[in-house]
């Protein structure tokens, strides 16, 4: 049995990620079995997820998956560095993964290694100019790029950050140097990007569409029209067949349909929902001072959030060459979960636990051997977060708790918050 990690999002899960299942089987064999280190309640750019992480687990698991585990909410909503460090100790700690499969643009593994080894770790005279490229304007990326290239980088490695996907593998490969000692580092196996169809961000962009375009509507029509639209469609005003047609061509007919049901039922978080209510907390707070504890809050942001509250556009508002806008929705993530200097001290700079979200029965087999093999705890339900004593797991698991009651309470239902306390899902 061949076992590969991958370290997703599924948001939501659409023909590309099927693709890469399909081609991980082709070229390692049909007894390969694949562990999925999965992003929690916020993704990395700081939005919420679409679909709560169980049920895009089930549509993981429903695809091809064999094991779906939860990478802690701490570390889901981090920028690229530290997002990658975390899910590949996270699949390293299982003691069972030992081939990390990840898709990018560019498909020269060794440019990519190479780009690896410039930041494993970063020079000290790297950081230094990067720095001072940012204050001058630039993003972090575009300083980084041009600070490589005056210290006398290869520009075709340096390429190799300009691709958000091939940067991500760069960061992937530079993690296995940062691994506790005595731990396996799984090898990095390189898979093409399907062409042709929608990626996770256009598919989202689109529902958040619809949602604005179906509110609008309920807000313009008189009462008794509300009325009379409820009780013939109920909560399924999102779901229409333009809407479901258009998913179709770039979604699984399994995932489609788990996205269709949660958007009928209103089991979803929208990003808009999530800047509207950073705006609305944002608007207690009289100085920057107070936010600046805050983790991304760092070189300014703060002053900018609070300066353009007014702004109809807050979000193009906040935006700036050195503040992208993952950044900034990074920042008002870790502001509403109270990750501040204190939290940052105690939940430590790696995983502390592992969470399985969904199996199918050979990841009941998986499962079962990482209780015997695994570096961390395994917990078969988060309530047993609580019976440790490891200030990094108490840490952790308070993040989580605070991410799902805030993502039951974006999505409005507040009863969404025990999803978190259901046991694994079992296909």
């Amino acid at each position: 049995m061949h076992i590969v990690g991958i370290i997703a999002e599924y948001n939501p899960f659409h023909r590309g990620h099927l693709s890469q299942f399909s081609w991980i089987k082709d070229k390692l064999g049909p007894d390969t079995r694949i562990v999925v280190a999965l992003a929690s309640y916020f993704c990395q750019r700081g939005c919420p997820g679409l679909q709560s992480p169980r049920q895009r687990a089930k549509a993981a698991i429903q695809a091809g998956a064999d094991l779906v585990l939860l990478l802690p909410q701490y570390f889901s909503n981090t920028a690229a560095a530290c997002y990658a460090q975390a899910g590949v100790s996270l699949l390293a700690a299982t003691g069972m993964v030992r081939t990390q499969a990840a898709s990018a643009e560019i498909k020269d593994k060794d440019l990519i290694q190479e780009a690896a080894k410039l930041i494993s770790p970063e020079s000290p005279e790297l950081q230094t100019a990067i720095r001072q490229l940012i204050r001058e304007g630039l993003s972090p990326h575009q300083a980084r790029g041009t600070a490589l290239l005056q210290l006398g980088a290869d520009p075709q490695v340096v390429r190799v950050f300009d691709q958000a996907n091939a940067r991500l593998c760069a960061e992937y490969l530079s993690a296995r140097a940062h691994l506790p000692a005595g731990w396996s580092k799984p090898g990095i196996f390189l898979c093409p990007r399907e062409e042709g169809t929608l990626g996770a961000s256009q598919l989202r962009s689109m529902i958040e569409l619809a949602a604005l375009q179906a509110q609008a509507k309920k807000t313009w029509q008189a009462p008794w029209a509300q009325e009379q639209e409820s009780k013939i469609t109920g909560p399924a005003q999102l779901v229409n067949f333009p809407l479901i047609s258009q998913l179709a061509e770039s979604m699984p007919p399994e995932s489609l349909s788990l996205l269709a049901q949660d958007l009928s039922e209103g089991n979803f978080a929208l990003y808009t929902s999530l800047l509207t209510l950073a705006r609305l907390s944002l608007s207690r707070i009289n100085r920057a001072e107070d936010l600046a504890s805050y983790r991304d809050m760092q070189a300014g942001l703060a002053d900018r959030l609070l300066a353009n509250l007014r702004d109809q556009d807050y979000l193009t508002a906040v935006t700036a060459k050195n503040f992208p806008a993952g950044r900034v929705t990074r920042a008002l993530t870790s502001y509403l979960l109270g990750i501040d200097q204190n939290m940052m001290g105690q939940a430590g700079d790696y995983p502390a636990y592992l969470f399985p979200l969904a199996f199918n029965r050979d990841g009941r087999y998986i499962l079962r051997k990482m209780q015997e093999r695994a570096k961390l705890p395994v917990f078969a339900r988060f309530s047993e977060t609580a019976q440790s004593q490891d200030p990094a797991v108490q840490a952790q698991a308070l993040v989580e708790r605070r991410a799902a009651a805030l993502w039951a309470y974006l999505a409005n239902k507040p009863e969404l918050e025990a999803d978190l306390l259901e046991p694994p899902i079992q296909l």
